[in-house]
C-alpha cells in the first residue's frame, strides 16, 4: 500500500499547511520553535507595504486570466483596507496587473 505524503506547506504560496498536525499527529517541521500555525500567522505584518508586496507576488505568480481576475479583487480590497496608503502604491499594483494581463493575453494568440 502506498502511503500518501501530507504536505508541510502549499507549494505555490509557501503557506504552512494548517491541517498538518491534525492529519499526521506530528508537529509540522517547518514551524518555528514548535509554534502553532495560528501563532505564526498572527505575527504577520499588517503594514500596507508588506501587504502590497504580497499582492505583487500574487500578480507575478498568475498563470491564467482567471487567477488574474481574482488578484484584481485583491488590489481593490487593498485600496479599501488601506485607505491611508499612498495612492502610488495602488497605482503601482494596477500597473503591474495590467502588464501581467497584457503578457497573458498576448500569449493566447
Amino acid at each position: 500500500m502506498n502511503k500518501k505524503t501530507i504536505p508541510t506547506h502549499d507549494p505555490y504560496t509557501g503557506e504552512l499547511n494548517p491541517y498538518y498536525e491534525e492529519l499526521t499527529g506530528e508537529v509540522n517541521p517547518l514551524l518555528i520553535n514548535n509554534q502553532t500555525t495560528d501563532q505564526v500567522m498572527k505575527k504577520r505584518s499588517k503594514h500596507y507595504a508588506d501587504v502590497m508586496n504580497w499582492v505583487r507576488k500574487s500578480i507575478q505568480s498568475c498563470e491564467t486570466m482567471d487567477q488574474l481576475i481574482v488578484v484584481n479583487n485583491l488590489i481593490k480590497n487593498f485600496s479599501k483596507t488601506y485607505p491611508t496608503a499612498p495612492e502610488a502604491c495602488y497605482n503601482f499594483l494596477k500597473m503591474e496587473w495590467r502588464l501581467k494581463k497584457d503578457k497573458l493575453w498576448s500569449g493566447r494568440w
